[in-house]
C-alpha cells in the first residue's frame, strides 16, 4: 500500500505543495515511535523524501525561540519555528490540528 502523503505531495503544484520544517519531521518521528513503534517511525522517515522540507537554520531557530519566549505557555517551540518559516515564505495557510496557527493569524486548510 502506498503512503497517503505521496499522492498529495506529488499532485500538488509547487505553490500548493505542503511544506514542513525539519523540526516538524523530528516531532512526527518521535510521536509515531511512541504511539506506533519504531517500525512505523522508520517507514515514515523513509517516505519523508516526498515532503518539501524547510531545513531549520540557526537564524530561523533563533527567531522561533524569540517568538516562543513572547508567546503564551501553550504554544510549542516547534509551532513558533513554523510561524517564523511561514512568515518568511509568505505562507498564510497551514495544515494543522490546533488553533495556535489561527490565533497567530494564519488560516487552516478546511
Amino acid at each position: 500500500m502506498r503512503a497517503p502523503w505521496r499522492a498529495s505531495a506529488r499532485s500538488s503544484t509547487p505553490a500548493q505543495r505542503c511544506s514542513r520544517t525539519s523540526y516538524v519531521l523530528v516531532e512526527s518521528f518521535a510521536l509515531l515511535q511512541s504511539r506506533l513503534g519504531l517500525a512505523s517511525a522508520l517507514a515514515f522517515e523513509r517516505e519523508a523524501e516526498w515532503f518539501e522540507v524547510e531545513w531549520v537554520s540557526r537564524e530561523i531557530h533563533v527567531e522561533g525561540a524569540r517568538r516562543w519566549s513572547e508567546s503564551r505557555s501553550s504554544v510549542s517551540f516547534v509551532d513558533c519555528v513554523s510561524f517564523a518559516v511561514m512568515d518568511r515564505r509568505r505562507i498564510r495557510t497551514a495544515f494543522a490540528f490546533d488553533r495556535d496557527f489561527v490565533e497567530t493569524g494564519f488560516e487552516l486548510y478546511a
